[in-house]
């Protein structure tokens, strides 16, 4: 802990709970499991009590929490009026605004104490307003409310001593629309603020002092406030938009805290631009996702550049906003829905309007879970001006959902390393160490008919490991395969040499196996599961594909006409679901293809083994390919697999069929151990035990031990 922690008072373990976001048995999974929690001091009604200086120190050297959400938890006890009152919060903000302008003055002769503070209190905002001139806020505080939140500001009080104004600030509102979740205004999650400001700068421009920012749809101020800490010679000019009047405070007030001047606005940006002639050396946005207009139009600029789409989905309307106020060097971010990255129709035409402009620099896939109040994946949009130097240039894409970085417990790591790489990739070449997860690709690429925008469409996923590691990994696990078999008492028949190394297939998508013939998709008419009947004509779901095997799901009425339009599955079809991204081979013939799910016929064997082309579309690389903001499904004329050829197909087929034999093998073993552990339980409260032979019990490290049944009469009371 740094200096500006506070200590307080002793806390009890549902206290610590309470600081640490978690339930009170969480806390005591800490205590027991861990000897450094710091030892209980005494003892109340309450239970152990522990020093919070110490509980404090020791949840963030373990990681529990950070400092920063420490100090807004701590925030959120000493000013827990706020929660939920506008008013509140924007009285609290004031009051840390205002601090350094709150007189100390004590009461006069026949003056109550609590009548001289409240004095103090607007004294103080008063000075503020006269000294900051550019302030605006339009709360006002009023004597009574001034006393009602004395003990308030006297929690504050204690945190403003020896911690900078600006992060009690932040902290506040970063608890204030945590307790809200999705009821609190627009807010930009602390990784997503980070990550957009440290993408925003151009580290070449960091020896100029008189930068611009612009941030259109502001909020609560948070992806603003970054990306200025973010840039280390300073900024000369701020400026910020939004619809909310309470966001306009709240960002007002966020940016008093740091002593800084902006122009803040108060309009609908794409109806009604204050800013029209501005040009920003950075615009960060993070906006409110899939809105839409009915009864108003969009301003002159936007509507001449999204055309006949300006009243669906307005989500690239801010990415158009955003690289028309740049300067020439200039750089934007704009978080999207990764849904805008694949979604026909108008949208598809604006996407191309933004490549043939030449603004799209790096597209960053983030997983789903970063943003405020929603977990639907994002995409980090890095725009440059249409006027610069390399609008012709490679579009670098970056697939950050299947990295190794760990984005829920260690979010900061992954955004520091994900913009260095960024960086890096941009003024040199990619990076080693996640060059896997990137690719630069050439406009006109992008620019060609049905490409997509994802950056998992363009990143190679199955062959990007050297055949020296496979072959390591192969070999550790053929290693494994063989302790599970003797643990199991799985015995194969098949055994394996070492592997070899052969040349490297031809990788080819399943589109390109459809133009030369040798696969055929086939889809059927939608029947919904209420259409189903207890017998008929079997039906494949995608449950059936992606938890039964392959195994039939329901059925349909024989005399329904959708059958008449439909191909019913032959055997050895491959039947892909597309949600869930898994494949499998029927076995049995003369089903129906349900909704998401499509059959594929091979129209060639000699190519393409059923058994391969399944084990193939099942892969985690096939999965990635997901794309949709609600349900994600998979295109699968854009899945790639490798044209193996006969003899290393024949072998892979036989590793199959073997694995398959003992993978139900072995879900056999679990299942008997399963029902061996329920009879064990059940014995027990009859008064019966299973017990090793007295001279097996030093064979129990080899799993060989022999058991004995020993039968207790239950005792009589």
């Amino acid at each position: 802990m740094n200096e500006s922690t506070p200590e307080l008072t002793l806390v009890s373990l549902s206290e610590i709970a309470r600081l640490a976001n978690v339930r009170p048995s969480n806390v005591s999974n800490w205590r027991s499991r861990n000897t450094d929690f710091p030892a209980a001091s005494s003892r109340s009604a309450r239970g152990d009590l522990y020093p919070l200086a110490d509980v404090l120190t020791w949840l963030v050297h373990a990681k529990k929490i950070d400092e920063d959400q420490l100090l807004g938890r701590l925030l959120w006890n000493a000013a827990e009026v706020t929660r939920g009152s506008e008013r509140a919060l924007t009285a609290c903000l004031l009051y840390v605004a205002a601090h350094p302008y709150i007189p100390k003055a004590s009461a006069k002769p026949g003056e109550g104490a609590n009548d001289r503070r409240v004095l103090n209190v607007r004294k103080g905002i008063n000075h503020m307003h006269l000294v900051k001139h550019y302030f605006r806020c339009d709360v006002d505080l009023e004597p009574d409310e001034i006393a009602a939140l004395l003990p308030t500001f006297d929690g504050l009080e204690s945190l403003l001593v020896n911690t900078p104004a600006s992060r009690v600030a932040d902290a506040l509102i970063e608890e204030y629309s945590r307790h809200l979740g999705k009821a609190s205004l627009p807010h930009t999650s602390r990784p997503l603020q980070r990550l957009l400001a440290s993408l925003v700068w151009h580290p070449d421009g960091n020896t100029r002092s008189n930068h611009t920012v612009l941030d259109p749809a502001v909020g609560t101020g948070g992806l603003l406030t970054a990306a200025i800490d973010a840039q280390p010679a300073g900024v000369q000019s701020i400026n910020a938009v939004d619809i909310n009047a309470f966001a306009v405070n709240v960002t007002g007030l966020r940016l008093a805290a740091r002593d800084l001047a902006a122009d803040i606005q108060r309009r609908n940006v794409l109806t009604d631009d204050p800013f029209p002639e501005l040009k920003a050396d950075a615009v960060v946005v993070d906006p409110p996702y899939g809105m839409r207009l009915y009864d108003t139009m969009l301003s002159a600029p936007l509507t001449a550049a999204m055309g006949r789409a300006s009243h669906t989905s307005l989500d690239w309307a801010w990415v158009f906003y955003a690289s028309d106020h740049l300067t020439e060097d200039g750089r934007a971010v704009v978080l999207l829905p990764s849904g805008a990255l694949t979604r026909g129709g108008a949208e598809a035409d604006l996407r191309s309007e933004v490549l043939r402009r030449g603004l799209v620099e790096a597209l960053i896939a983030l997983p789903g879970g970063l943003a405020h109040g929603t977990a639907i994946p994002l995409t980090a949009i890095v725009l440059r001006a249409p006027g610069h130097r390399d609008r012709g240039a490679d579009i670098l894409m970056i697939d950050a959902t299947r990295t190794d970085w760990d984005w829920k417990t260690d979010p900061h790591t992954a955004v520091d390393e994900l913009a260095s790489a960024f960086h890096h990739a941009q003024r040199y070449e990619l990076p080693d160490q996640i060059a896997s997860h990137m690719a630069n690709v050439p406009l006109l690429d992008a620019l060609a008919p049905g490409a997509s925008l994802a950056p998992a469409h363009w990143i190679p996923r199955v062959n990007n490991i050297s055949q020296f590691d496979a072959t390591d990994t192969l070999s550790t696990t053929l290693e494994r395969l063989e302790q599970a078999r003797q643990a199991a008492a799985a015995v194969s028949t098949v055994g394996f040499s070492d592997p070899r190394r052969d040349a490297a297939p031809e990788w080819v998508t399943v589109e390109s196996l459809i133009e030369r013939r040798i696969l055929r998709l086939h889809r059927a008419p939608v029947v919904k599961h209420s259409e189903f009947t207890t017998d008929g004509i079997p039906v494949l779901t995608v449950t059936s594909v992606t938890q039964l095997d392959g195994h039939p799901n329901g059925y349909i009425d024989p005399s329904d006409e959708r059958l008449q339009k439909a191909r019913l599955t032959e055997r050895g079809d491959v039947v892909f679901a597309t949600i869930g991204a898994k494949a499998v081979v029927d076995n049995i013939g003369g089903c129906f293809p349900a909704a998401h799910v499509v059959v594929i016929e091979i129209l060639d064997q000699d190519v393409i083994d059923p058994y391969v082309l399944a084990a193939f579309l099942s892969t985690d690389a096939v999965a990635a390919l997901s794309t949709g903001t609600t349900i994600q499904r998979v295109d699968l004329r854009h899945a790639s697999i490798p044209l193996l050829p006969p003899n290393q197909a024949a072998h892979l087929s036989s590793w199959l069929y073997v694995l398959r034999a003992e993978a139900d093998a072995a879900t056999e073993w679990l299942g008997s151990v399963a029902e061996t552990k329920s009879a064990l339980i059940q014995a027990a409260g009859a008064g019966v035990s299973v017990v090793p032979a007295e001279s097996d019990r030093s064979s129990l490290d080899q799993s060989t031990a022999t058991t004995v049944l020993v039968r207790q009469e239950a005792t009589r009371q």
